[in-house]
């Protein structure tokens, strides 16, 4: 009688730490499943074309902001969202409840700007699509391919005006005078 109560007391551990190492194994993988979701949406934002950022090389070229490209992004960031949604949050480790807590923030601002299609403010009081320019000029430049680069996209603001352009004019349509 006692190896069969030893055996019940033994089986009843051994299931409690493996439901224990169930847990933590399928918190792994959500934790996991989401690093997976904002690094790599990170990484595509983060090739994107920004003559501000002063820590990344000069782009050989601007911003694409024609109509296709700008819902293209709006429906990469409705995904993403999407994909973060399907994560159950209460399966995230408490320091990936707050990663998700934060990027789900900013996921629905990227949306929101591009459903209220901010990239049409082609000017303000205090920036313009132009003056995004200037930022790569002033830059310094360590090597021949930055200027080459810097040439390259020189080269690009015919293209980059065109759109801002025509952006702008569809906006206008859409205003009641």
């Amino acid at each position: 009688m006692r190896s069969s109560g030893s055996s019940l007391l033994m089986l009843a551990v051994l299931s409690t730490l493996c439901v224990g190492c169930s847990r933590h194994s399928q918190q792994h993988a959500a934790d996991e499943r989401l690093r997976t979701l904002y690094s790599g949406e990170w990484k595509w934002r983060s090739e994107q074309p920004d003559n501000e950022d002063g820590t990344r090389p000069i782009s050989d070229h601007l911003p694409k902001v024609d109509a296709v490209t700008q819902e293209q992004r709006f429906l990469y960031w409705q995904q993403t969202l999407r994909r973060v949604e399907a994560i159950p949050r209460a399966s995230l480790s408490p320091q990936e409840q707050l990663n998700d807590d934060i990027y789900r923030e900013q996921l629905a601002v990227l949306i929101a700007r591009q459903r209220f299609r901010d990239f049409e403010l082609s000017a303000n009081s205090d920036t313009a699509f132009w003056t995004d320019i200037g930022y790569a000029a002033r830059r310094p430049f360590r090597s021949l391919s930055a200027y080459e680069r810097w040439i390259a996209q020189m080269r690009d603001i015919p293209r980059y005006f065109r759109e801002q352009m025509q952006e702008t004019s569809r906006c206008r349509r859409c205003v009641p005078a």
